[in-house]
Protein backbone atom coordinates (compact mmCIF):
# COMPACT_ATOMS: atom_id res chain seq x y z
CA UNK A 1 0.00 0.00 0.00
CA UNK A 2 1.57 3.54 -1.00
CA UNK A 3 1.47 6.86 1.04
CA UNK A 4 -0.93 8.13 -1.73
CA UNK A 5 -3.53 5.18 -0.69
CA UNK A 6 -3.14 6.03 2.86
CA UNK A 7 -3.61 9.45 2.44
CA UNK A 8 -6.77 9.16 -0.24
CA UNK A 9 -8.78 6.90 2.69
CA UNK A 10 -7.60 9.30 5.32
CA UNK A 11 -9.87 12.22 3.52
CA UNK A 12 -12.35 9.49 2.68
CA UNK A 13 -13.07 8.74 6.39
CA UNK A 14 -12.25 12.56 7.66
CA UNK A 15 -14.86 13.55 4.60
CA UNK A 16 -17.70 11.30 6.07
CA UNK A 17 -17.22 12.20 9.30
CA UNK A 18 -17.63 16.09 8.87
CA UNK A 19 -20.77 15.09 6.46
CA UNK A 20 -22.37 12.96 8.93
CA UNK A 21 -22.09 16.02 11.37
CA UNK A 22 -22.50 18.85 8.78
CA UNK A 23 -26.30 17.36 8.02
CA UNK A 24 -27.12 16.62 11.86
CA UNK A 25 -26.55 20.10 12.62
CA UNK A 26 -28.23 21.54 9.59
CA UNK A 27 -31.07 19.05 10.90
CA UNK A 28 -30.42 20.21 14.64
CA UNK A 29 -30.86 24.02 13.34
CA UNK A 30 -34.14 23.27 11.21
CA UNK A 31 -35.75 21.81 14.03
CA UNK A 32 -34.46 24.83 16.37
CA UNK A 33 -36.20 26.67 14.26
CA UNK A 34 -39.76 25.11 14.22
CA UNK A 35 -39.83 25.06 18.04
CA UNK A 36 -37.86 28.47 19.11
CA UNK A 37 -36.72 27.62 22.80
CA UNK A 38 -36.29 30.81 25.01
CA UNK A 39 -33.67 29.88 26.57
CA UNK A 40 -29.77 31.54 26.73
CA UNK A 41 -27.09 30.95 24.24
CA UNK A 42 -25.23 29.15 26.46
CA UNK A 43 -28.09 26.51 26.67
CA UNK A 44 -28.79 26.55 23.46
CA UNK A 45 -24.83 25.53 22.67
CA UNK A 46 -24.79 23.28 25.18
CA UNK A 47 -28.04 20.94 24.11
CA UNK A 48 -26.85 21.66 20.02
CA UNK A 49 -23.33 19.90 21.12
CA UNK A 50 -25.20 16.99 23.25
CA UNK A 51 -28.05 16.28 19.95
CA UNK A 52 -24.95 16.60 17.85
CA UNK A 53 -22.54 13.92 19.58
CA UNK A 54 -25.88 11.71 20.41
CA UNK A 55 -26.82 11.35 16.93
CA UNK A 56 -23.86 11.40 14.94
CA UNK A 57 -21.94 8.30 17.03
CA UNK A 58 -24.42 6.19 15.63
CA UNK A 59 -24.28 7.04 11.85
CA UNK A 60 -20.52 7.53 12.47
CA UNK A 61 -19.94 3.79 13.72
CA UNK A 62 -22.07 2.32 10.86
CA UNK A 63 -20.90 4.25 7.98
CA UNK A 64 -17.30 4.84 9.25
CA UNK A 65 -16.10 2.30 12.15
CA UNK A 66 -17.89 -0.59 11.31
CA UNK A 67 -16.71 -0.63 7.80
CA UNK A 68 -13.05 0.02 8.69
CA UNK A 69 -12.82 -2.40 11.28
CA UNK A 70 -14.51 -5.47 8.89
CA UNK A 71 -11.44 -4.66 6.31
CA UNK A 72 -8.94 -4.46 8.97
CA UNK A 73 -10.28 -8.25 10.21
CA UNK A 74 -10.04 -9.47 6.44
CA UNK A 75 -6.81 -7.92 6.06
CA UNK A 76 -5.49 -10.15 9.32
CA UNK A 77 -7.40 -12.96 8.15
CA UNK A 78 -5.71 -13.06 4.56
CA UNK A 79 -2.32 -12.06 6.39
CA UNK A 80 -2.47 -15.17 8.64
CA UNK A 81 -3.96 -17.14 5.91
CA UNK A 82 -0.90 -15.96 3.14
CA UNK A 83 1.62 -17.09 6.47
CA UNK A 84 0.43 -19.92 6.98
CA UNK A 85 -0.72 -21.56 2.95
CA UNK A 86 0.52 -22.12 0.32
CA UNK A 87 -0.63 -19.74 -2.45
CA UNK A 88 -1.31 -21.93 -4.87
CA UNK A 89 -2.83 -24.99 -3.65
CA UNK A 90 -4.35 -23.10 -0.09
CA UNK A 91 -3.08 -26.35 1.26
CA UNK A 92 -1.23 -25.66 4.94
CA UNK A 93 2.55 -24.78 4.49
CA UNK A 94 5.32 -26.19 6.40
CA UNK A 95 4.70 -23.86 9.08
CA UNK A 96 1.07 -24.71 10.18
CA UNK A 97 2.02 -28.12 9.79
CA UNK A 98 4.69 -28.22 12.26
CA UNK A 99 2.93 -26.39 14.83
CA UNK A 100 0.03 -28.71 14.33
CA UNK A 101 2.15 -31.45 14.27
CA UNK A 102 4.18 -30.61 17.67
CA UNK A 103 0.65 -29.75 19.51
CA UNK A 104 -1.19 -33.09 18.40
CA UNK A 105 1.88 -34.85 19.59
CA UNK A 106 2.59 -33.71 23.00
CA UNK A 107 -1.24 -35.14 23.20
CA UNK A 108 -0.78 -37.90 21.80
CA UNK A 109 2.05 -38.58 24.58
CA UNK A 110 -0.65 -38.30 27.39
CA UNK A 111 -3.36 -40.21 25.42
CA UNK A 112 -1.83 -43.29 24.02
CA UNK A 113 -2.18 -43.42 20.43
CA UNK A 114 -0.15 -43.41 17.76
CA UNK A 115 0.28 -39.91 14.86
CA UNK A 116 1.82 -40.63 11.52
CA UNK A 117 3.48 -38.15 8.78
CA UNK A 118 3.21 -39.65 5.25
CA UNK A 119 5.54 -37.58 2.69
CA UNK A 120 4.15 -37.87 -1.01
CA UNK A 121 6.46 -37.25 -4.17
CA UNK A 122 4.85 -37.44 -7.17
CA UNK A 123 5.88 -39.58 -10.29
CA UNK A 124 6.25 -38.37 -13.83
CA UNK A 125 5.13 -34.87 -12.76
CA UNK A 126 8.63 -33.48 -14.75
CA UNK A 127 7.60 -34.02 -17.89
CA UNK A 128 3.94 -32.14 -17.60
CA UNK A 129 5.70 -29.26 -16.66
CA UNK A 130 8.55 -29.34 -19.40
CA UNK A 131 6.24 -30.17 -21.68
CA UNK A 132 2.60 -28.45 -21.43
CA UNK A 133 4.60 -25.46 -18.98
CA UNK A 134 4.16 -24.22 -15.56
CA UNK A 135 0.37 -23.38 -15.98
CA UNK A 136 -0.84 -26.84 -16.85
CA UNK A 137 1.67 -28.20 -13.75
CA UNK A 138 -0.16 -25.96 -11.54
CA UNK A 139 -3.36 -27.01 -12.65
CA UNK A 140 -1.97 -31.00 -12.30
CA UNK A 141 -0.90 -29.64 -8.99
CA UNK A 142 -4.26 -28.24 -7.56
CA UNK A 143 -6.09 -31.00 -8.83
CA UNK A 144 -3.97 -33.50 -6.54
CA UNK A 145 -4.43 -31.28 -3.32
CA UNK A 146 -8.02 -31.90 -3.84
CA UNK A 147 -7.59 -35.64 -4.10
CA UNK A 148 -5.27 -35.99 -1.29
CA UNK A 149 -7.74 -33.57 1.08
CA UNK A 150 -10.84 -36.27 -0.35
CA UNK A 151 -8.75 -39.11 0.74
CA UNK A 152 -8.19 -38.29 4.44
CA UNK A 153 -10.48 -37.69 7.23
CA UNK A 154 -11.38 -33.96 8.57
CA UNK A 155 -8.84 -33.84 11.33
CA UNK A 156 -6.04 -34.95 9.21
CA UNK A 157 -3.65 -32.16 7.72
CA UNK A 158 -2.25 -32.42 3.84
CA UNK A 159 0.64 -30.17 3.50
CA UNK A 160 2.21 -29.10 0.37
CA UNK A 161 5.73 -29.26 0.89
CA UNK A 162 7.02 -27.49 -1.80
CA UNK A 163 7.34 -28.16 -6.01
CA UNK A 164 5.44 -31.58 -6.46
CA UNK A 165 5.79 -33.19 -2.48
CA UNK A 166 2.85 -33.37 -0.01
CA UNK A 167 2.94 -34.23 3.42
CA UNK A 168 -0.15 -35.51 5.13
CA UNK A 169 -0.20 -36.01 8.95
CA UNK A 170 -3.01 -38.59 10.10
CA UNK A 171 -3.13 -37.56 14.03
CA UNK A 172 -4.73 -41.07 15.24
CA UNK A 173 -3.73 -44.17 12.91
CA UNK A 174 -3.83 -46.48 15.85
CA UNK A 175 -2.83 -47.40 19.63
CA UNK A 176 0.24 -49.26 18.59
CA UNK A 177 2.62 -49.41 15.66
CA UNK A 178 1.74 -52.54 14.21
CA UNK A 179 -2.27 -51.05 14.39
CA UNK A 180 -0.79 -47.69 12.90
CA UNK A 181 0.80 -49.51 9.87
CA UNK A 182 -2.24 -51.47 8.97
CA UNK A 183 -4.10 -47.71 9.09
CA UNK A 184 -1.66 -46.38 7.33
CA UNK A 185 -1.47 -48.81 3.95
CA UNK A 186 -5.00 -48.27 3.76
CA UNK A 187 -4.51 -44.53 2.91
CA UNK A 188 -1.85 -45.37 1.05
CA UNK A 189 -3.74 -46.95 -1.12
CA UNK A 190 -6.47 -45.09 -1.56
CA UNK A 191 -4.20 -42.33 -2.00
CA UNK A 192 -3.13 -44.09 -4.73
CA UNK A 193 -6.49 -45.10 -6.23
CA UNK A 194 -7.51 -41.40 -6.24
CA UNK A 195 -4.36 -39.93 -7.33
CA UNK A 196 -4.13 -42.32 -10.09
CA UNK A 197 -6.96 -41.31 -11.86
CA UNK A 198 -6.71 -39.61 -15.29
CA UNK A 199 -6.64 -35.57 -14.66
CA UNK A 200 -8.45 -33.31 -17.18
CA UNK A 201 -7.05 -30.60 -17.85
CA UNK A 202 -8.19 -28.35 -21.23
CA UNK A 203 -9.48 -31.62 -22.67
CA UNK A 204 -6.03 -32.98 -22.39
CA UNK A 205 -5.32 -36.13 -19.98
CA UNK A 206 -2.82 -36.80 -17.75
CA UNK A 207 -1.84 -39.16 -15.10
CA UNK A 208 0.39 -39.23 -11.95
CA UNK A 209 1.90 -41.92 -9.62
CA UNK A 210 3.08 -41.02 -5.94
CA UNK A 211 5.75 -42.55 -3.62
CA UNK A 212 5.13 -42.74 -0.25
CA UNK A 213 7.69 -42.27 2.71
CA UNK A 214 6.21 -42.88 5.94
CA UNK A 215 6.77 -42.15 9.45
CA UNK A 216 5.09 -43.37 12.43
CA UNK A 217 5.11 -41.41 15.18
CA UNK A 218 4.63 -41.87 19.36
CA UNK A 219 4.62 -39.76 22.37
CA UNK A 220 8.52 -39.56 22.68
CA UNK A 221 9.11 -38.68 19.47
CA UNK A 222 12.02 -35.72 18.98
CA UNK A 223 10.83 -32.81 16.96
CA UNK A 224 8.31 -32.47 13.77
CA UNK A 225 11.20 -31.59 11.97
CA UNK A 226 13.16 -34.48 12.73
CA UNK A 227 9.97 -36.91 11.81
CA UNK A 228 9.74 -34.92 8.05
CA UNK A 229 13.05 -35.21 7.53
CA UNK A 230 12.60 -39.10 8.07
CA UNK A 231 9.52 -39.25 6.15
CA UNK A 232 11.59 -37.48 3.32
CA UNK A 233 14.51 -40.17 3.43
CA UNK A 234 12.06 -42.81 3.48
CA UNK A 235 10.49 -41.35 0.64
CA UNK A 236 13.47 -41.04 -0.86
CA UNK A 237 14.06 -45.00 -0.79
CA UNK A 238 10.69 -45.53 -2.15
CA UNK A 239 11.41 -43.71 -5.28
CA UNK A 240 14.14 -45.79 -6.42
CA UNK A 241 11.20 -48.78 -6.00
CA UNK A 242 9.91 -50.22 -9.46
CA UNK A 243 6.17 -51.16 -7.52
CA UNK A 244 5.06 -50.30 -4.80
CA UNK A 245 7.39 -47.41 -3.88
CA UNK A 246 6.37 -47.43 -0.21
CA UNK A 247 9.03 -47.40 2.56
CA UNK A 248 8.36 -46.97 6.24
CA UNK A 249 11.54 -44.76 8.18
CA UNK A 250 11.68 -48.01 10.32
CA UNK A 251 13.19 -49.52 7.56
CA UNK A 252 15.66 -47.15 6.49
CA UNK A 253 19.43 -48.40 7.62
CA UNK A 254 22.09 -45.10 8.43
CA UNK A 255 25.35 -47.48 7.52
CA UNK A 256 27.05 -44.57 10.08
CA UNK A 257 24.86 -46.17 12.81
CA UNK A 258 25.81 -49.45 12.64
CA UNK A 259 28.88 -48.73 14.32
CA UNK A 260 27.94 -46.98 17.42
CA UNK A 261 24.12 -48.86 17.78
CA UNK A 262 22.98 -49.24 21.77
CA UNK A 263 21.01 -52.05 20.96
CA UNK A 264 17.91 -50.04 22.90
CA UNK A 265 15.44 -49.85 19.42
CA UNK A 266 13.97 -46.56 20.69
CA UNK A 267 17.04 -44.99 21.63
CA UNK A 268 19.52 -46.03 17.96
CA UNK A 269 16.41 -44.34 16.10
CA UNK A 270 16.40 -41.19 17.92
CA UNK A 271 20.08 -41.18 17.50
CA UNK A 272 19.62 -41.73 13.72
CA UNK A 273 16.74 -38.33 13.54
CA UNK A 274 19.65 -36.36 15.12
CA UNK A 275 21.77 -37.26 12.29
CA UNK A 276 19.52 -36.69 9.49
CA UNK A 277 18.44 -33.20 11.21
CA UNK A 278 22.16 -31.56 11.84
CA UNK A 279 23.32 -33.09 8.23
CA UNK A 280 20.53 -31.59 6.63
CA UNK A 281 21.18 -28.65 8.57
CA UNK A 282 24.66 -28.03 7.86
CA UNK A 283 23.80 -29.26 3.71
CA UNK A 284 21.04 -26.13 3.49
CA UNK A 285 21.54 -23.39 2.36
CA UNK A 286 18.68 -21.72 3.88
CA UNK A 287 18.86 -19.85 7.31
CA UNK A 288 21.00 -22.04 9.39
CA UNK A 289 20.64 -19.75 12.62
CA UNK A 290 17.00 -21.19 12.36
CA UNK A 291 18.37 -24.53 11.41
CA UNK A 292 20.52 -24.50 14.44
CA UNK A 293 17.53 -23.30 17.07
CA UNK A 294 15.63 -26.42 15.79
CA UNK A 295 18.70 -28.92 16.39
CA UNK A 296 18.98 -27.77 19.82
CA UNK A 297 15.81 -28.06 20.61
CA UNK A 298 15.42 -31.31 19.20
CA UNK A 299 18.54 -32.54 21.13
CA UNK A 300 16.85 -31.06 24.40
CA UNK A 301 14.13 -33.51 23.37
CA UNK A 302 16.06 -35.81 22.56
CA UNK A 303 17.89 -35.73 25.88
CA UNK A 304 14.95 -35.80 28.20
CA UNK A 305 13.31 -38.54 25.89
CA UNK A 306 16.60 -41.05 26.55
CA UNK A 307 16.04 -40.54 30.24
CA UNK A 308 12.55 -41.37 30.03
CA UNK A 309 13.22 -44.31 28.24
CA UNK A 310 16.10 -45.30 30.32
CA UNK A 311 13.73 -45.51 33.37
CA UNK A 312 10.74 -47.33 30.97
CA UNK A 313 13.44 -49.97 30.13
CA UNK A 314 15.09 -49.97 33.46
CA UNK A 315 18.35 -49.04 31.94
CA UNK A 316 21.57 -47.97 33.69
CA UNK A 317 21.67 -44.65 33.06
CA UNK A 318 24.55 -42.98 35.34
CA UNK A 319 23.97 -39.76 37.24
CA UNK A 320 26.84 -38.50 35.48
CA UNK A 321 25.48 -39.11 32.25
CA UNK A 322 22.21 -37.12 33.11
CA UNK A 323 25.08 -34.19 34.07
CA UNK A 324 26.34 -34.15 30.79
CA UNK A 325 23.36 -33.81 29.21
CA UNK A 326 22.28 -31.06 31.48
CA UNK A 327 25.99 -29.32 30.54
CA UNK A 328 25.42 -30.33 27.02
CA UNK A 329 22.09 -28.48 27.50
CA UNK A 330 23.45 -25.07 28.22
CA UNK A 331 26.32 -25.54 25.95
CA UNK A 332 23.83 -26.02 23.14
CA UNK A 333 22.02 -22.68 24.77
CA UNK A 334 24.93 -20.57 24.59
CA UNK A 335 25.56 -21.43 20.83
CA UNK A 336 22.22 -20.60 19.49
CA UNK A 337 22.19 -17.48 21.74
CA UNK A 338 25.48 -16.11 20.69
CA UNK A 339 26.14 -16.78 17.08
CA UNK A 340 25.38 -15.26 13.94
CA UNK A 341 24.80 -15.99 10.35
CA UNK A 342 28.92 -15.89 9.55
CA UNK A 343 29.68 -18.87 12.40
CA UNK A 344 26.37 -20.59 12.09
CA UNK A 345 27.87 -23.42 9.80
CA UNK A 346 30.99 -23.99 12.33
CA UNK A 347 28.67 -24.49 15.38
CA UNK A 348 26.35 -26.79 13.74
CA UNK A 349 29.29 -28.92 12.67
CA UNK A 350 30.56 -28.46 15.99
CA UNK A 351 27.36 -29.55 17.57
CA UNK A 352 27.39 -32.89 14.87
CA UNK A 353 31.55 -33.78 16.54
CA UNK A 354 30.10 -33.06 19.88
CA UNK A 355 27.03 -35.78 19.82
CA UNK A 356 29.47 -38.19 18.04
CA UNK A 357 31.60 -38.16 21.00
CA UNK A 358 28.58 -38.09 23.54
CA UNK A 359 27.09 -41.24 21.81
CA UNK A 360 30.53 -43.09 21.89
CA UNK A 361 31.24 -42.22 25.45
CA UNK A 362 28.39 -42.58 27.13
CA UNK A 363 24.75 -44.18 24.97
CA UNK A 364 26.82 -46.96 23.98
CA UNK A 365 27.37 -47.90 27.72
CA UNK A 366 23.69 -48.16 28.29
CA UNK A 367 22.25 -51.93 28.85
CA UNK A 368 19.46 -53.21 31.00
CA UNK A 369 20.60 -53.82 34.50
CA UNK A 370 18.27 -57.19 34.61
CA UNK A 371 20.06 -58.77 31.79
CA UNK A 372 23.11 -57.20 33.54
CA UNK A 373 22.41 -58.95 36.52
CA UNK A 374 21.46 -62.17 34.76
CA UNK A 375 24.79 -62.48 32.96
CA UNK A 376 26.33 -62.42 35.96
CA UNK A 377 24.61 -64.38 37.94
CA UNK A 378 25.76 -67.07 34.71
CA UNK A 379 29.05 -66.32 35.07
CA UNK A 380 29.52 -67.20 38.51
CA UNK A 381 27.21 -69.99 38.51
CA UNK A 382 24.69 -67.86 40.50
Amino acid sequence: MTVTDDSCKIVKVIFKILLIMGVIELMIMIVGQLFALDLKATYLALIDAVFLILLSIPFIVWWVVKPYAKKQQEAIYKANFIAFHDPLTKLPNRRLLTEHIDKCLSVSSRNDYVSALIFIDLDDFKPINDIYGHATGDEVLIEVANRLNNSVRAEDIVSRHGGDEFIIFLQDSGVSCSDARVHILKVVDKIRASIGEPILINNQQFQVGCSFGISILTGNWVSSALAIHEADVAMYQAKKLKEHKVVFADDVVIDWYSNVETGIVEIDREHQQIDYLIKNSIASTEDRIDSLQHVTEALKKHFHSEEWISIQKSLNMTDGHIKEHRRLEVLLTDLSNNLDASNALDALKLIQQIIKSHIASFDLNLSNIDKEKISQAAEYGG
